[in-house]
C-alpha cells in the first residue's frame, strides 16, 4: 500500500536579504514556479503557503495544475513555523507523511525526489531529510503521527527543531544532488562572488 503525501511548499516569507527572490527568473521560469514545478508532476497533494507578494506568487502558479492548493498565512512574519502551521492546518489528517521544502530552493533534481519517494515507501521513517555530503537539505518528510509536534513549532527553524527528540528515528538520506541544500540566498551570494573575481580579471568558468 503506498503512503498518501502531502507537499507543504513555503512561499510566503519577506525575503529581508533578497526581496522578490521567489519571482526571480531563472531563464524562462521564476524560482517559485520551478521550484513548484519540480513536485507538480509526482502523484501528491501539493499546498503552497503564500503570505507577502502573494497575488504575485499564486498568478505564476495558477497553471501548473489542479492539484496544487494554495493557503494564506496572516502570521508569516512570525517566521517558517507559522507557514509550516498555516499549511497542516489546512489539509485533513488522512495523509501518511507530510513533506515540506522551501519555495526558494528551484534546483533539486526530479530523480532525487522520486529517490525520497522510494525510500519513504519501503522503509516508513519518522523524519526523512537528503543529506548532500555533510549538509542537511529539502525536501523533508514526518510521520503523520508528528503531526501535533509540527503544528507546535514557532520561529524560523522549522521541522529540524524536532531532530534532538527524534534524533534515533531520523534517517539522512545521502543524495548526489547539491540542489537539496542550495537556496537563493546561497546562488546570489555565489553569483555576486563570482562576478567580483570576473571584474578582477578572472575566468567565470
Amino acid at each position: 500500500m503506498n503512503a498518501a503525501i502531502c507537499m507543504i511548499i513555503t512561499a510566503a516569507g519577506l525575503s529581508r536579504r533578497n526581496p522578490e527572490k521567489l519571482l526571480y527568473r531563472l531563464g524562462t521560469q521564476t524560482v517559485i514556479r520551478q521550484c513548484v514545478s519540480q513536485y507538480a508532476n509526482f502523484s501528491w497533494d501539493i499546498v503552497v503557503v503564500t503570505g507577502h507578494e502573494r497575488k504575485k506568487i499564486e498568478g505564476q502558479l495558477q497553471q501548473l495544475g489542479s492539484s496544487i492548493k494554495f493557503v494564506r498565512n496572516p502570521d508569516y512574519r512570525e517566521g517558517l513555523a507559522s507557514s509550516l502551521s498555516a499549511g497542516l492546518c489546512s489539509v485533513p489528517d488522512h495523509y501518511t507523511y507530510y513533506g515540506f521544502s522551501n519555495g526558494d530552493k528551484p534546483f533539486i533534481r526530479p530523480g532525487t525526489i522520486r529517490k525520497l519517494m522510494e525510500f519513504l515507501q519501503a522503509n516508513r521513517p519518522l523524519i526523512l531529510f537528503p543529506k548532500w555530503k555533510t549538509q542537511i537539505g529539502h525536501p523533508a518528510f514526518f510521520h503523520r503521527s508528528l503531526r501535533s509536534s509540527l503544528l507546535g513549532l514557532s520561529g524560523d527553524a522549522g521541522g529540524r527543531q524536532l531532530i534532538p527528540e527524534h534524533q534515533d528515528e531520523t534517517v539522512y538520506l545521502q543524495v548526489e544532488d547539491e540542489g537539496v541544500c542550495l537556496d537563493m540566498d546561497r546562488y546570489f551570494l555565489e553569483k555576486t562572488a563570482r562576478g567580483a573575481r570576473t571584474g578582477n580579471g578572472e575566468s567565470a568558468s
